[in-house]
């Protein structure tokens, strides 16, 4: 299995095994990964230090109890990570 690019995300999909990153920044897509498969993990992790590295905020926004947690590394064991560009005052 490979990392799967998503043209359009589903928001209220929800899946056992597998992780999802929502790229809010721009038209990049969406990155799945399943967790015990190592090459979408590095596929999903390598996107993500991407868009972080380029000035994206990230979100892991699996736990109810907290809404949004933001993260600066990948967290395989994330159920959804959220990506977006970071509010500009002007």
């Amino acid at each position: 299995m490979t990392a799967e690019l998503l043209a359009t995300p589903d928001t209220h999909e929800t899946e056992t095994r597998q992780g999802v990153m929502y790229d809010l920044t721009g038209p990049g897509g969406d990155v799945r990964w399943d967790p015990g498969d190592p090459a979408t993990v590095e596929a999903a992790r390598a996107a993500f230090d991407r868009q972080v590295g380029a000035g994206a905020l990230a979100y892991r926004t699996d736990n109810p109890d907290h809404g949004g947690e933001q993260i600066r590394e990948f967290a395989p064991d994330a159920a959804v990570v959220v990506l977006v560009q970071p509010l500009q005052g002007g």
